[in-house]
C-alpha cells in the first residue's frame, strides 16, 4: 500500500472461496489502494456475483464473455 514503487495492483478475481463479506473486504482495501493513487485492475475468472462485486471497485475490469451474465443481474453496491 505504501510503496512508492508500486504502480498498479492486478487482482484476478475468483469464486472458489469467495464469500460477500470477503469480497466487501476487499473492496475496502482496494479503496485504500485507490486513495494512495495506486491504478487498480479486476480480472475476473468466472461469473460470480461476489467477484463482480470486488471487480467494481476497481478503476478497469476485465472479465471473459461467460462473466457477463454476472454483470446482468441487480447488485446493491455500497460506495467505497
Amino acid at each position: 500500500r505504501d510503496d512508492k514503487n508500486v504502480k498498479s495492483v492486478v487482482f484476478r478475481i475468483s469464486s472458489s472461496e469467495l464469500g460477500l463479506a470477503r469480497a466487501f473486504e476487499l473492496r475496502q482495501a482496494i479503496g485504500e489502494l485507490r486513495e494512495r493513487g495506486k491504478k487498480t485492475y479486476g480480472v475476473l475468472e468466472d461469473d460470480s456475483q461476489a467477484g463482480y462485486l470486488v471487480a467494481c471497485a476497481c478503476d478497469e475490469v476485465v472479465m471473459p464473455p461467460s462473466a457477463f451474465a454476472a454483470a446482468l443481474v441487480p447488485l446493491t453496491v455500497v460506495p467505497i
